[in-house]
């Protein structure tokens, strides 16, 4: 009978949205995991501060995703400066709660480019050849809005929801290639977005929020150890799902 693997000691890894959240705590736990990691987010000095957090050997690789045509460029280029990669996590995301009434173009577009088209042209690079390593793992931090409405997330609910849908397709399309493709799906999270989102509502709809959760609001750390599942060898016959990691949120 064989092991269980979760051994990801020497090799590389991409992490986006790696300056913050839940970004930055995928980086550091694949560093405590003595992979090395490529750390990509528009802000070079919050990638900076979560290269200090790192125990392994990380580099720093900013990249504005809104640029998606020169994507695939850019994850080829950093394969052929630092080895082939063995796994993509997607982290970076936007969300803005704009209602129907409120919503322009621009804005929607910004959206739905961020979270779900820039995930598309990061596997066109990530899947060139020579680029990955064998037995590699792509993981799209998606979200329970990809599963559920709510009043407000039109624009982040359509681009999650795409995201889910382009994980199913890209399993079977990359399997042939060793490839496995899924998806992380949290409820609120305590994250500077977070933060952010409280700022725009009331204290009687933060409680609502909180109580909704059966298990509480959950941590970044609680999506990482997900992602790392899925990363690791541990998961080497999954692929096409998205994992719910939201404390019993979509169970109701």
């Amino acid at each position: 009978m064989s092991s269980v693997s979760y051994n990801l000691d020497g090799k590389t890894f991409l992490v986006t949205g790696a300056s913050s959240g839940v970004g930055r705590e995928i980086a550091c736990e694949l560093s405590k995991a003595k992979a090395k990691v490529l750390l990509s987010g528009r802000d070079a000095d919050r990638l900076e501060e979560t290269q200090a957090l790192c125990k392994n050997t990380t580099i720093i690789c900013p990249f504005d995703l809104i640029n998606i045509e020169v994507l695939p460029k850019f994850v080829r280029e950093l394969a052929k400066l630092h080895g082939q990669i063995s796994g993509l996590v997607h982290s970076a995301g936007v969300e803005q709660t704009l209602p129907l009434k409120v919503i322009q173009p621009k804005k929607l577009l910004e959206i739905v480019t961020i979270n779900a088209l820039s995930a598309v042209m990061l596997m066109k690079g990530f899947t060139s050849r020579g680029t990955f390593a064998k037995h590699s793992s792509a993981v799209f931090i998606s979200s329970i809005a990809g599963h559920i409405g709510n009043k407000g997330l039109v624009g982040y609910s359509m681009s999650k929801g795409a995201l889910e849908q382009m994980v199913k397709c890209l399993a079977l399309e990359l399997q042939p290639l060793g490839i496995r493709v899924n998806s992380v799906a949290p409820a609120q999270l305590e994250t500077p977005m977070l933060a952010r989102y409280n700022d725009l509502i009331s204290d009687e709809q933060k409680l609502k929020n909180i109580n909704s959760h059966p298990s509480g609001l959950g941590k970044p750390e609680d999506v990482a150890s997900a992602a790392l599942f899925l990363l690791s060898d541990a998961s080497k016959f999954i692929t096409g799902v998205s994992l719910l990691v939201d404390g019993g949120y979509c169970a109701q």
